[in-house]
């Protein structure tokens, strides 16, 4: 009897020092990259691993599709229309991407013009990329579901253009919009659809949308798109921040060793301001790496909003005309 005692208390104590052991991990702070001293070397090649695996997962995810939605129809389109995930929660649709629309197969082609169908489908079938490319993240896996659902809430827009970006920039845009599925909205103005803008929205479009970031390569893109992901980790528990601030950390880093790798080196320039400065032996630097230059800047406030602020001007103006006249655009 008083063996059984002794086994149940021990057992008892077992029981009570691994909650104590779960209470404490839960605690416990994120261990950030810079707080472990390692060479130049060890970090460049952490870089490179990291940004090669980015680029793959976004690679990953657009080739990967459903073999019963192979070759999607037009006729198709329309009828998935009628069965996307509209009712389904946040937090369900990132668990279960599927639930929200199919994985078609994503074609670049434009064999089509656009029809209405085709703007829903654009929405889910991007929500369903975006959220395949997040949950092959380890960092974001590791977020608690309710921090995953502050980041899409607040990051999703400017995330998923990105996979959008990379596309228009390898085809160019010659005939319009692709859209994915072999439709594609033209430069025509299709009244229908844009019965508020014209011709002169699609030139900002291009200009603060596209043409910046015509030089960055995929893997750059794929960088972008990760670090626009685990913006705004202030808004998550304290668990989810950290966790979102030390992936900026490693995001910074391995955008600091590409950049350096690309030939574009980083000092501070003496001015009064003190900010630092992007410079390149053989001439100026391109406009899209200034913008991720300005990303390296912009981590001290885990905001990368003002980037995009002048796009924001562009919102709900009628006739494509900007009512903000402290932006001049030629």
């Amino acid at each position: 009897m008083r063996e059984e005692s002794l086994r149940d208390a021990n057992k008892s104590q077992l029981v009570d020092n691994m909650r104590e052991e779960d209470k404490l991990e839960e605690i416990r702070p994120v261990q950030t990259s810079h707080s472990v001293n390692i060479s130049n070397e060890d970090r460049h090649r952490r870089s490179m691993n990291l940004i090669d695996f980015l680029y793959s997962v976004s690679k990953m995810c657009e080739d990967n599709y459903d073999p019963l939605y192979a070759n999607v129809t037009e006729d198709e389109i329309i009828e998935m229309d009628k069965a996307y995930g509209r009712h389904i929660s946040l937090e369900n649709g990132l668990r279960n991407p599927e639930l929200v629309a199919p994985r078609t197969r994503i074609k670049w082609t434009r064999e089509r013009i656009m029809i209405k169908e085709d703007i829903s489908y654009c929405w889910y079938r991007t929500f369903v990329i975006a959220a395949d490319f997040a949950n092959m993240i380890p960092q974001f896996r590791q977020l608690p579901i309710q921090d995953q659902c502050q980041l899409f809430r607040h990051n999703f827009a400017t995330t998923s253009w990105l996979f959008y970006l990379d596309a228009i920039i390898k085809l160019g845009l010659i005939d319009g919009f692709p859209f994915g599925n072999g439709a594609y909205a033209p430069k025509d103005i299709i009244p229908e659809y844009n019965p508020f803008i014209n011709s002169d929205a699609h030139h900002y479009y291009s200009k603060l949308l596209i043409d910046p970031f015509k030089d960055l390569d995929s893997k750059e893109i794929s960088l972008f798109m990760t670090i626009l992901l685990f913006q705004n980790g202030e808004s998550c528990s304290d668990k989810g921040s950290e966790i979102c601030r030390r992936m900026n950390e490693l995001l910074i880093d391995a955008l600091w060793d590409y950049q350096a790798a690309c030939g574009i080196t980083n000092a501070v320039d003496g001015s009064e301001d003190n900010e630092i400065h992007c410079f390149k032996a053989n001439g100026a630097i391109p406009t899209g790496r200034i913008l991720l230059q300005q990303a390296r800047l912009a981590k001290e406030t885990d905001s990368l909003i003002n980037l995009f602020d002048e796009v924001d001007l562009l919102q709900d103006e009628e006739n494509g005309y900007l009512s903000d006249t402290s932006l001049t655009l030629d």
